[in-house]
């Protein structure tokens, strides 16, 4: 029997999405681990959707929603997991290295000496904007960064949970969907569809960004004043090495040696990824393994310089130990959110809301945005979400005769606004790799990758309106 589209239909499927996502976001402020939460969460969904109990959790979750036109719509768990295994364990041996020989310390230092330690919070957001739009991965940042974040933020007396704000600003908001030419994943996928490029709607891309970022400077004015007004001030994360931070600075690398592994990091990833596509050219190698590449030659060329700082083989046999055990622990979290958002795309009632926005009558920007930021709410991504929603809307949108840039940029703009909802893929990676918690952090994460995006977005979204009628 074929399968109804008809919302009315499949209503209780429906709720049973909404109860899911209602569910993960009760469990995540409850501290419950990624992994048992997303099984739960997918369990509600198959239930009330009658979706068959073993292939739901063995083929959607594990290895996503097949699509012969589109495998790679949503990868599940599994795909997940080995697509970005080999990157997580490249970073965090790389980080650990960082770490160990006191480079990553002797740059937070330097940082505080020249922007001021009043200045720790700008600085964050400044280098995880930097470092995202150069075509870092978000996965890489934050791992890099976090120690940075440590240095910086003890230096300057503040709560680990205040960093959420300017990461997370920095790395998933208007570097990764507003500004022309980045090469972020939620930038990339809209040329696909579209037949447009990574500058389209430039325009409103960046009236976009200075809206957010408008926004986003004056949330951390006054949440750092709140803080400070409180008395919050920095603590170590459980299970910390404190004395790995708390050295003689005269002890730590010299200033060219700490720096140089990380100008070698982005100056290889952006000469290897950014430089080509703006040539034109194409090296035939796999962005992956560059980012894999460009960490492991920064790693090797960390612990040559500091030959004098790796005591011995046990030390060296810790720092990659630790490295790879830190890929395992990062990876699971985000992962097990895909193989939700897998077991989600999958379902009876998620292509009925898909056909419902089909039917809908509305301006052709604005079923972009909604569709966009919709389907990127409920499977907590804005990469999967513009994948999903615009194999379906993208056709029909480019045949109402809307500018394809603009339809483009409206897109990934809204993608990137109710997919950072408590039960988001990043903020299963970011919150346990600052040792946050929902209740903590989320407050921070909302202001600046919820709400002023959305705000920005709706302003631009009148604009495009206004000025690019058809």
């Amino acid at each position: 029997m074929e399968q109804s589209l008809y919302l009315g239909d499949n209503i209780l499927g429906i709720i049973g999405i909404f109860l899911a996502s209602a569910f993960l976001i009760w469990g995540a402020y409850k501290k419950i681990a990624a992994l048992p939460l997303m099984l739960g969460g997918s369990l509600i969904v198959i239930i009330f959707n009658w979706m068959p109990l073993w292939d739901s959790f063995s083929v959607y979750f594990m290895r996503g929603h097949i699509n012969p036109e589109n495998p790679a719509a949503i990868a599940g768990y599994l795909g997940f997991f080995m697509t970005l295994f080999l990157v997580f364990a490249a970073s965090t041996v790389y980080t650990k290295a960082m770490e160990e020989t006191g480079s990553i310390i002797k740059i937070g230092y330097k940082f505080s000496e020249w922007f001021g330690p009043k200045r720790a919070v700008i600085v964050v957001f400044v280098t995880t904007a930097v470092l995202t739009y150069g075509g870092i991965s978000l996965f890489v940042v934050v791992l890099a960064v976090a120690p940075l974040i440590m240095v910086l933020f003890k230096e300057a007396n503040l709560p680990r949970s205040l960093a959420i704000g300017p990461l997370a600003a920095g790395a998933i908001t208007f570097t990764m969907k507003s500004l022309p030419y980045s090469p972020q994943a939620t930038n990339v996928v809209p040329t696909n569809f579209f037949g447009t490029s990574l500058d389209a709607g430039a325009f409103i891309g960046i009236l976009s960004a200075v809206l957010m970022i408008a926004g986003q400077l004056w949330y951390f004015k006054t949440s750092e004043k709140k803080v400070r007004e409180a008395g919050e001030g920095f603590t170590y994360m459980e299970g910390t090495k404190e004395e790995n931070y708390e050295v003689d600075r005269d002890t730590l690398p010299s200033t060219f040696i700490a720096f140089l592994p990380l100008v070698a990091v982005v100056g290889l990833i952006i000469g290897f990824t950014f430089v080509p596509s703006v040539l034109g050219i194409s090296l035939g190698v796999a962005p992956n393994a560059i980012v894999v590449g460009s960490m492991l030659f920064a790693t090797a060329l960390t612990l040559v310089l500091n030959l004098n700082k790796i005591r011995n083989i046990d030390h060296f046999r810790y720092i990659v130990n630790e490295g790879v055990g830190g890929a395992i622990r990062a990876i699971a979290g985000p992962a097990a959110v895909v193989g939700f958002g897998g077991v989600v795309r999958a379902s009876p009632a998620f292509a009925s809301i898909v056909h419902s926005l089909l039917n809908m009558d509305m301006n052709a920007y604005g079923m972009a945005a909604f569709g966009a930021s919709i389907v990127g709410g409920v499977v907590g991504s804005s990469s999967a979400g513009l994948l999903i929603s615009m194999e379906v809307l993208a056709e029909p949108l480019l045949a109402t005769g809307a500018n394809p840039g603009v339809l483009h940029r409206i897109a990934a703009t809204f993608a990137g606004t109710f997919d950072s909802l408590p039960h988001s893929t990043v903020w299963f990676l970011i919150f346990p790799t600052l040792g946050v918690t929902h209740k903590e952090g989320y407050k921070h994460a909302f202001w600046t990758t919820v709400f002023w995006p959305t705000l920005a977005g709706l302003i631009v979204l009148v604009v495009a309106m206004l000025i690019y009628s058809y």
